[in-house]
């Protein structure tokens, strides 16, 4: 009889062992049911919550490509400010032979059904003006030039491009000495303002979480300067003190309303800002 009692033990340590398992599985299938009803009552958003909490439950997963399939614009419809999206593809492992990357986004805010994206990453190096010593506004930089053609034909395809606002905005003269930021511009990808920067990360601890940004692999490889974490400087829109420099942040996320001289080639990198109109379909 003593090598039977051996084992009561050892099933009953199993049992308690197996139990949280079950529960936590038991938890699972009762979301998946819950997310199955969300679909059928055509409660789209609220299943793909749901579906997005299981996702390797199942076929979870496969109901979450279906409702991606039928509406592109559900992982923007649901997520919230301060999350990161995808959208859009550009070069960044710096590997030209396995195509183009998906570009990660920081949501820095959300009004209705439109949503500001800031680059996660430092996506480029580049100039905000080629030419040294000229008086220069964001309206007339060879930098918006370029984030409003190449990047943007680059970057995003027809489709997605129907869902990037064309915004109005405010240049607003230099906060300490009055540069001129010059006029308002229509701009579909554009550079935050001082003002902006301002708003968004602010303070030391929005400074680290937002203001700072690491190179890509891409960006790396060119001429510009990383700290140990591999963070850049990058630009914004506001003229700083000449009216041949431009504001930028440093490598700590923190603004420099001096800003740098324009045409610092491959020093700064840039961080595009786009708004997206979720009202329109894909």
């Amino acid at each position: 009889m003593k090598p039977k009692q051996k084992f009561i033990p050892a099933l009953i340590i199993a049992a308690v062992c197996l139990l949280p398992a079950a529960i936590y599985f038991g938890k699972q299938e009762k979301t998946y049911l819950y997310g199955l009803e969300q679909l059928s009552s055509g409660e789209n958003m609220e299943a793909y919550r749901t579906f997005l909490s299981i996702e390797k439950y199942k076929d979870a997963g496969s109901y979450l490509q279906q409702m991606r399939t039928e509406d592109p614009l559900l992982p923007f419809r649901i997520a919230e400010k301060g999350s990161l999206v995808d959208f859009g593809h550009y070069e960044q492992d710096n590997d030209l032979s396995n195509g183009m990357e998906s570009i990660q986004w920081l949501i820095l805010d959300r009004i209705g059904e439109q949503i500001l994206l800031l680059s996660s990453a430092a996506l480029e190096a580049k100039p905000y003006h080629t030419e040294s010593f000229d008086a220069v506004t964001w309206e007339e930089s060879t930098l918006r030039e370029w984030m409003n053609g190449y990047f943007y034909h680059t970057a995003f395809d027809q489709t997605e491009q129907k869902i990037i606002s064309s915004v109005r905005n405010r240049n607003p003269d230099q906060s300490a000495v009055g540069t001129k930021g010059g006029a308002d511009t229509l701009d579909r990808v554009f550079l935050l303002s001082e003002s902006e920067a301002k708003i968004y990360f602010g303070n030391e601890i929005d400074q680290d979480m937002i203001g700072t940004a690491r190179a890509t692999e891409y960006v790396s490889h060119q001429d510009i300067e990383t700290d140990e974490q591999g963070h850049v400087c990058w630009w914004l829109r506001s003229p700083g003190v000449y009216p041949y420099s431009a504001q930028f942040v440093d490598q700590e996320g923190k603004i420099y309303i001096s800003g740098a001289y324009t045409d610092i080639d491959y020093q700064f990198a840039v961080r595009p800002a786009i708004w997206l109109d979720l009202k329109d379909q894909l």
